[in-house]
């Protein structure tokens, strides 16, 4: 079945896709200061086969910095589950779309275009890159009246071709990358001095409809401490939609770690949870939990987060 686009903001935006899929670029003067801001993207995959090969399957996709922008997201003649897509606004500056179910696989890309009235807007293409990940294949700016691909101004900061998109390297979330954990100088491994709360967003299992999945990715027990653990669709601001919360020294599932929103003690760490009923679609702060194996006592000495659970 052929995937369509998730947004058509409007129909001349068509276009751009079937210039892009011939490769063509038209080469037009324009200044920095009128090129829109560069788009962020964030998914959710999974690892998959589909017809005996190894295949990517994009659960869901954020696409952030663009506020006041009309969007347009589309996948190339991909393959899909029939879950059902949803369109969400995590923040005034994002769109979220889950339950895509796009299946990546070498020649199915995705395309990202955003655009501002009286501006020169911005296309990213996303597609397969080694290792099953997913990378940025082309990027560049975008004019209107009429819809032509250009090149960015040099002074424009551009994504690189070649560049992973976060969360589309479904491999971090594997035992043998848990096996390993480090602490970089970005990620201390501090300790609290006050417990807090909260957290944010993730996608539903999709239903196959012809290819077959692989294993469900493993899960990590932690157990909140003292008081209850608000839950939320939107790690980066601790708000969206709130989630059922979880009781005090309840033991849950966590599929992975993110950060997002700090809390009072300067912890920045959440857990998607992965337990029902929040089903990987809210969040909680990591800093809620002991992090050590305790089941109870004072959250003040733990750590900030749980070494042995990998990265989103």
């Amino acid at each position: 079945m052929r995937a369509r686009g998730l947004h058509r903001v409007r129909a001349g935006w068509t276009l751009v896709g079937a210039l892009a899929i011939c490769g063509l670029y038209t080469n037009i003067a324009i200044g920095e200061e009128d090129v829109v801001a560069l788009p962020t993207v964030h998914v959710v995959t999974r690892a998959i086969k589909f017809r005996h090969k190894q295949a990517l399957l994009v659960r869901s996709i954020v696409v952030g910095n663009i506020e006041g922008m009309v969007i347009q997201v589309s996948c190339d003649r991909c393959k899909r589950y029939r879950t059902r897509i949803q369109e969400t606004r995590p923040t005034t500056g994002s769109k979220r779309f889950d339950g895509v179910s796009w299946i990546i696989i070498v020649g199915r890309d995705i395309q990202v275009e955003v655009g501002h009235s009286g501006q020169t807007g911005r296309f990213l293409v996303l597609g397969a890159g080694a290792h099953n990940t997913l990378v940025v294949k082309t990027s560049g700016c975008l004019t209107a009246k009429p819809v032509h691909r250009v090149s960015c101004p040099s002074a424009v900061p551009v994504t690189p071709a070649g560049s992973a998109v976060p969360g589309g390297n479904p491999a971090v979330s594997t035992k043998t990358e848990a096996a390993k954990p480090t602490v970089s100088a970005e990620e201390p491994a501090k300790i609290k001095s006050t417990p807090s709360t909260p957290a944010p967003t993730s996608t539903p299992a999709p239903t196959p409809e012809s290819p077959t999945q692989s294993t469900p990715p493993p899960t990590y027990s932690e157990t909140s401490g003292p008081g209850p653990v608000h839950t939320w669709t939107n790690y980066s601001d601790g708000g969206g939609s709130e989630g059922e919360s979880i009781p005090d020294n309840t033991t849950v599932q966590i599929a992975c770690k993110l950060t997002g929103l700090a809390v009072s003690d300067g912890n920045t760490w959440w857990y998607r949870i992965a337990s029902s009923p929040w089903n990987d679609a809210y969040y909680a702060s990591a800093d809620a939990f002991y992090n050590n194996g305790q089941t109870s006592g004072s959250l003040k000495g733990t750590p900030f987060f749980d070494p042995n659970v990998p990265n989103c």
